[in-house]
């Protein structure tokens, strides 16, 4: 069992220290090695780079795709050997279009003899694929790839599963070949489509669900990959056999991977990102980022999936341009969470309320220092049962000492039989 009663430091950004009392650092399980090419060759021309890629993806796509196969169900594992060995495109038949983002096409299968996996392929686009947007695509492709085979992620119930990957023939120039991402079907959708489709969740599920989403983003941090992109529409929504929803976090092409302590590129989707996302940050800015765009997260989830910053009572332009600065004003200061927990106190009260208070302190703050996914944990954790011990009580104090004591009573016990 692994005792993490030790301080562990964060890295330092300047003179802030990242460890402070009551707070340690990811257990980091296995890194995903970083693989920056750029910084080995002074120039590099896009077809390169793009060779580079796609080199990787036929190394990560080979090691992969028999053992998928070996561990799938009968029936699936038959239909996941025609999606490796064929052309996916000869699949279309059998195939539903569900969306589209700004890498993949998504398509859902409709295999009669097994359960559906879903198709996501590059999006061909004659007029503007040049060199540099087929980098960005095979780029988004292979951090996708290089993230769902990560050994600590690759069972992990809070992310999606990759279950085969496949090729499938280029629209414009039928002598190349595009990789497949072929990975579990959410049949809810993300959850922004649950809340479309007037899914009705009572506080417990929707507990459940923040739960979910936060072991799925501590398991990436452990590995310290940045999502970089955290909101309702990366999150897919599974029903299970008991009908219980469990979240997976999805939509990895954004993901940080593969930068130093200087990172100065925005990241994620306004308004659901935290206030620094224009300026330069260090690795674990960027991590404490994700934590933000959590907590944003967790306030849309708590109302049913609306646009909070639509509600009068924040009295905002109408012109989107002025509404993203008034907000990225409002998120200057901590009067941000403040009026947050004001908003919710309309709608929840005691208990539930209480709860909601302890993750948006933990999260929306202006500081990254005050934001804690650690605590979040904690919270959603002690929610669930108040007899199992804490997250706090596992992470920041070593629990053998509880077991040798729990050891010695029963054998305390068996002496008096």
């Amino acid at each position: 069992m692994e005792c993490y009663g030790e301080d562990h430091d964060f890295a330092v950004s300047g003179e802030r220290e990242w460890t402070r009392s009551g707070t340690t650092a990811l257990p980091q399980v296995t890194p995903l090695p970083g693989w920056d090419i750029k910084s080995q060759v002074s120039e590099i021309s896009s077809s390169i780079l793009g060779s580079y890629h796609l080199s990787m993806l036929f190394a990560l796509a080979d090691g992969f795709r028999e053992k998928a196969i070996n561990v799938a169900e009968p029936a699936l594992a038959n239909n996941l050997r025609n999606l490796r060995d064929l052309d996916v495109g000869v699949f279309s038949d059998i195939t539903e279009y569900i969306g589209r983002g700004a890498t993949f096409v998504v398509h859902r299968t409709a295999f009669p003899d097994s359960r559906n996996v879903v198709l996501k392929s590059r999006i061909p686009d004659e007029t503007q694929d040049s060199r540099l947007v087929t980098t960005a695509r095979l780029k988004a492709l292979l951090l996708e790839l290089r993230v769902l085979t990560h050994p600590p992620l690759r069972s992990h119930r809070n992310i999606v599963q990759l279950v085969q990957i496949g090729w499938q023939s280029d629209s414009f120039d039928m002598r190349l070949k595009w990789p497949v991402l072929i990975v579990d079907y959410a049949d809810k959708g993300t959850l922004a489509d649950l809340f479309e489709n007037g899914i009705q969740l009572d506080f417990e599920s929707k507990t459940s669900l923040f739960r979910d989403i936060s072991e799925g983003l501590h398991a990436l941090h452990a590995c310290q990959i940045v999502h970089g992109d955290l909101k309702m529409e990366n999150v897919l929504v599974c029903s299970t056999e008991d009908g219980a929803l469990t979240a997976k976090l999805s939509d990895f092409g954004g993901a940080l991977l593969d930068h130093g302590d200087d990172f100065q590129e925005p990241t994620g989707t306004p308004p659901w990102t935290a206030p620094e996302h224009l300026t330069r940050r260090t690795r674990q800015e960027l991590l404490v980022s994700d934590v933000y765009a959590l907590g944003l997260l967790f306030w849309r989830v708590a109302i049913d999936g609306r646009q909070p910053f639509e509600d009068p009572v924040f009295n905002l332009p109408t012109n989107r341009a002025e509404t993203l600065a008034a907000i990225a004003r409002m998120k200057m200061t901590d009067g941000f969470v403040q009026s947050i927990e004001e908003y919710l106190r309309v709608i929840f009260d005691g208990a539930e309320m209480a709860l909601l208070k302890t993750l948006m302190e933990n999260t929306v703050r202006v500081s990254p220092l005050d934001r804690s996914l650690d605590n979040v944990l904690a919270a959603l954790r002690n929610s669930e049962t108040s007899n199992a011990p804490t997250y706090v009580e596992l992470t920041f104090f070593c629990p053998i000492k509880k077991m040798r004591g729990r050891k010695e009573e029963r054998r305390e016990r068996e002496r008096e039989l």
